[in-house]
């Protein structure tokens, strides 16, 4: 093999692996397997991507992407459950403040 292949092969390598540290950092593993859901809110202050979602205070996965809908002036929030769950069709998605000072 060629020095020259040798070389693109380890740019892809690093390419790829720094991709894949910034997606992590985020909060997001690609190589993981997760379910995604979505919620539109009129107002997500202090949600972040990679904001925990948590469900009776055990924490089951991570906000994924935030998107805003300009004609309805709503924000649309996936979330990347890690953990398997099953949840009811009348589910609600609250946002709230974990600490005692918010």
């Amino acid at each position: 093999m060629s020095n020259e292949v040798r070389t693109g092969l380890l740019a892809l390598f690093a390419i790829a692996l720094t991709l894949w540290g910034i997606k992590y950092i985020q909060g997001s593993n690609i190589l993981s397997q997760a379910d995604v859901f979505y919620a539109n809110y009129d107002n997500v202050a202090g949600v972040q991507i990679g904001t925990p979602v948590r469900i009776s205070g055990v924490t089951v996965g991570s906000v994924a992407e935030r998107k805003i809908d300009f004609e309805t002036q709503r924000v649309r929030l996936a979330f990347d459950m890690k953990q398997k769950v099953d949840l009811p069709k009348n589910t609600q998605a609250v946002l709230a403040s974990i600490g005692v000072l918010g």
